[in-house]
């Protein structure tokens, strides 16, 4: 049941027809307030019949869907040692989370569903992806195919943030610009590491790979290094 007088519904239906006369929403208000993705937000939202409309507004004009702005996800490999590989996967977390939990639901359907989810709900799916990213990502290194150790993921409270960061942004008419997750875990090879390929979970799509060894030099206080070379 959406709040409010039958007039407050019908003022809402006119200024909702008014701000986004295109989106087929315009036609019936209570359609648009009634689907099942805003439905949940009570816990969240208050129910005002204006809260309502301003998310509807919102999400249907001001964000439509495919606006939201991806930046390439990137693997980044850093031989530490001769076996020992720190890894850091920089991804844009609210995506990789639409795609993993609701892949058939526009981006906006995906934020306001999840944004209003009870924690003890959100965490086991938080948790399953935790374990497909765990199981999915290897690295080979001389015919072995390894798996990552020692991860280090986003925990359930600061993932759901990052949802609830983009949906309150589009309320208030200031985009949230997400900066990438970090996600850290460790490769150590039986052998020592030459070269590697590394295999990751469909769910992240196109990856960029950054890999490199770096070099260390100690430069005495008051003094001028030598020439620090880049390879």
């Amino acid at each position: 049941m959406i709040a409010g007088s039958s007039s407050e519904v019908r003022h809402a239906e006119e200024e909702l027809a008014e701000l986004c006369p295109s989106h087929p929403s315009s036609q019936t208000t209570r359609g648009w307030m009634g689907h099942p993705s805003f439905m949940g937000m009570s816990g969240f939202f208050t129910n005002s019949t204006r809260r309502w409309l301003a998310l509807g507004v919102v999400w249907a004009c001001a964000v439509p869907s495919g606006a939201h702005d991806l930046p390439e996800n990137r693997l980044r490999l850093v031989l530490r040692e001769d076996n020992h590989i720190a890894a850091t996967y920089f991804v844009n977390y609210t995506e990789l989370m639409h795609r993993a939990f609701a892949p058939g639901k526009t981006y906006q359907e995906f934020a306001v569903q999840f944004a209003s989810m009870d924690a003890a709900q959100f965490e086991p799916m938080l948790r399953q992806l935790d374990r497909q990213l765990g199981a999915e990502t290897t690295v080979e290194v001389g015919g072995a195919v390894l798996h990552g150790t020692a991860w280090a993921f986003p925990s359930t409270a600061a993932s759901q943030a990052l949802i609830r960061k983009h949906v309150m942004g589009a309320l208030t008419g200031s985009q949230f610009h997400e900066e990438p997750t970090e996600i850290d875990f460790d490769v150590i090879a039986p052998v020592k590491v030459a070269s590697v390929k590394v295999r990751m979970p469909s769910v992240l799509g196109r990856v960029m790979v950054i890999s490199y060894r770096p070099t260390q030099v100690f430069v005495e206080e008051g003094t001028v290094s030598k020439g620090i070379e880049f390879r």
